[in-house]
């Protein structure tokens, strides 16, 4: 019984490792598309559109497997979100 425990999380560790690959293969293939900001973002719509499509393609600050963007977000006032995203383009 206890081999077919460490076998299994084995196998689960592998999984993990497989995920956490794939996810990064993601993020880097999502910024193959997307331009990194070369000005300050503003409160228009469009920059809005482009800061969360270039956070979505950065990896998250201190977590595995979330974005830039879940750091940033704050899902009631937008100009929070281009204010924290603003910090980590690094102008």
């Amino acid at each position: 019984m206890l081999l077919v425990k460490k076998s299994s999380m084995k196998q689960k560790n592998f999984i993990y490792n497989l995920r956490d690959v794939f996810f990064l293969f993601i993020l880097k293939y999502r910024g193959l598309f997307v331009k990194k900001p070369n000005r300050k973002l503003t409160w228009t719509v469009e920059d809005y559109a482009l800061a969360k499509k270039w956070s979505k393609s950065q990896k998250h600050p201190h977590l595995k497997l979330k974005t830039l963007w879940d750091y940033c977000e704050d899902r009631y006032e937008s100009v929070y979100t281009i204010q924290n995203v603003n910090n980590f383009i690094n102008l």
